[in-house]
């Protein structure tokens, strides 16, 4: 059996989810993958630079070592098989996370969509005629993701991870003695929403720029900001439902003018001059161009309904120095009974269609 899951990427609320405020996000490819086979004894979690095994004793799981690179995926399989009286032996094994081309992660949140692919895999492993409901997978999935992150976030990744497409989310209150039984995700239509990520070249630790701009805040700067936050979001999505299309990029470029101010007042930057130079590009094409994410660098996206526009955007940014990689909507974890279990998933399932620079003048090809 084989298991995916897709990729996220924040188009609005970027910061204010954590505070209460609505968010937008797109579920993305590529996707990663994991292939889940029967085992003669035990659990066995294979990663990319990482394996380890687990015995099942008195209904918990004891690993033979916590590897950080497989620590969400763990969680997930700990959380999911606590509910599995009958659950089996098995294997997981995952495919290497998509990369650009230089060879860095896509900043795509690879972490959640391992932890709802762990979920997914002790839920339905050795189950006849396995079914996935993502309402099943995501409190699992967001509460290993929760623990395993120092219990913070807003798991708005793991919502697209399992539900896919285009959705609104609300934090889900994963701390909660008595929590909801599913997110409030509401699905978007996109309207041919077309969406490409274009690298600063320079990484950025979420953690960290957010623990600056909360540090930095009053009680009423915050409360200001989620209002804002809130109102740009609720346009982008009324948008969306309107079949409003320039209304909707006119949200999302103010969000994104909205995470900058915000920078400029907590004293990080949250659009770097690189990012900056990114967004101007993109917006002089007439596409949307924010920030995605908590910035200080890593990428930026670029959002519009014209194929054309997107294309000479991204070919203008590559004449710049900048990688780029086009992303596309995608659905939420799902079985693909199509694949043998047998061996790693191929890794054009996985990889990023990325081209670098030189290979892309080279080939006259673009990404």
């Amino acid at each position: 059996m084989l298991l995916s899951a897709p990729g996220k990427l924040f188009l609005t609320g970027e910061y204010a989810v954590l505070w209460g405020a609505p968010a937008a996000l797109a579920a993305v490819r590529p996707r990663l993958s994991a292939v889940v086979e029967p085992r003669e004894q035990g659990i066995a979690l294979r990663v990319p630079g990482a394996s380890v095994r687990a015995e099942r004793t008195d209904g918990a799981l004891h690993w033979t070592g916590t590897p950080a690179a497989a620590k969400f995926a763990m969680a997930a399989l700990e959380l999911a098989l606590a509910s599995r009286a009958d659950a089996p032996n098995f294997a997981v094994r995952f495919a290497p996370s998509p990369r650009n081309s230089r060879g860095r992660k896509l900043g795509l949140g690879t972490s959640a969509a391992a932890a709802v692919i762990a979920a997914a895999a002790g839920l339905t492993a050795g189950r006849e005629a396995p079914r996935l409901d993502p309402d099943l997978v995501f409190p699992i999935a967001a509460q290993a993701h929760w623990q395993v992150q120092g219990r913070r976030g807003s798991n708005g990744d793991v919502a697209a991870a399992c539900y896919g497409g285009l959705i609104r989310y609300e934090r889900y209150p994963v701390e909660a003695a008595e929590r909801p039984a599913r997110p409030a995700v509401e699905p978007l239509p996109d309207r041919g929403l077309r969406l490409a990520l274009v690298f600063s070249g320079v990484s950025a630790k979420t953690p960290s720029m957010v623990a600056a701009v909360e540090a930095a805040l009053s009680a009423d700067e915050r409360a200001e900001f989620v209002n804002r936050s809130s109102a740009l979001t609720e346009a982008f999505c009324a948008a969306l439902r309107d079949d409003r299309r320039e209304s909707a990029l006119a949200a999302l470029n103010d969000a994104g003018d909205l995470l900058e101010q915000l920078g400029k007042r907590a004293g990080v930057s949250v659009v770097t001059p690189k990012l900056a130079r990114i967004q101007a590009l993109g917006r002089a094409r007439g596409l949307a161009a924010k920030v995605s994410g908590a910035g200080g660098g890593d990428g930026a996206i670029f959002a519009g309904f014209d194929s054309r526009a997107l294309k000479a955007a991204l070919a203008e940014v590559r004449r710049a120095g900048f990688d780029t990689v086009e992303v596309a909507l995608s659905s939420g974890v799902q079985i693909d009974p199509a694949q043998k279990a047998s061996g790693y998933p191929p890794r054009s399932q996985t990889a990023a269609t990325t081209v670098s620079r030189s290979a892309a003048k080279s080939r006259g090809t673009k990404a």
